[in-house]
C-alpha cells in the first residue's frame, strides 16, 4: 500500500497511470506511454520500474514492444483504503446505496472537498 502511494506521489508517474486508466484494459506501448509524458527512454524506464514495483501497472511482451497497463485491483485497493482511512470522519457514507452508474460502488458516495487551486498549500 506505502508503495503504491508512495509511487502515485510523483507527478510523472501519476501522469502515467492517468494516461493508461484511460487506455483501459489493453494498455499501451512504452513509446507511447513515453511521447504522452514526454520523457526520454531511460527516465521512461525508472518510472515504468517504480510503478511496475509497486504493484500498480502489469507489463507484457507483445513481440518487440513492452505493453503496460494498469492493475485496477491494486488501484481500487489504495482508493478505497484512502477513502476509508481519510475520509471516515467527514462523516459521508460510502455505502452502496448512493451508486452512481459507471462508477465503482465503494467510491460512489464519495465526493471531493479538494481545495481551491488558487488557495496556498500549507507546509
Amino acid at each position: 500500500m506505502i508503495a503504491g502511494l508512495a509511487a502515485l506521489a510523483q507527478e510523472t508517474r501519476l501522469e502515467i497511470v492517468r494516461f493508461l486508466v484511460r487506455k483501459g484494459g489493453d494498455g499501451a506501448p512504452a513509446g507511447d506511454v513515453g511521447a504522452h509524458v514526454k520523457a526520454a527512454s531511460a527516465t521512461l524506464a525508472f518510472h515504468l520500474n517504480i510503478l511496475t514495483g509497486a504493484g500498480l501497472l502489469i507489463r507484457r511482451r507483445c513481440g518487440r514492444n513492452i505493453i503496460y497497463r494498469v492493475d485496477y485491483g491494486r488501484l481500487h485497493a489504495i482508493s478505497a483504503y484512502l477513502l476509508e482511512h481519510c475520509c471516515a470522519e467527514a462523516g459521508e457514507s460510502l455505502g452502496s446505496s448512493d451508486a452512481v452508474p459507471g462508477e465503482p460502488t465503494q467510491l460512489a458516495g464519495y465526493r471531493s472537498r479538494a481545495r481551491s487551486t488558487s488557495q496556498p498549500r500549507r507546509r
